[in-house]
């Protein structure tokens, strides 16, 4: 679970990072009414995508 607080969205959302093959998924889920999910074949780009994915949401 990821808190946001001060100076922050006062949100909670749940991170799940999967690993399927060579493909690594992200899936958010709480953050927003809908699941989020991105994919990439490498897991440092997937978590770039991430953070900014979430700044773009919830800032």
């Amino acid at each position: 679970m990821v808190e946001f607080g001060p100076g922050m969205a006062d949100i909670n959302c749940d991170i799940e990072i999967l690993r399927t093959g060579g493909e690594f998924e992200a899936r958010i889920e709480g953050a927003m009414p809908n699941i989020i999910s991105l994919k990439s074949d490498n897991l440092e780009e997937l978590l770039e995508q991430l953070s900014l994915e979430l700044e773009d949401k919830l800032v």
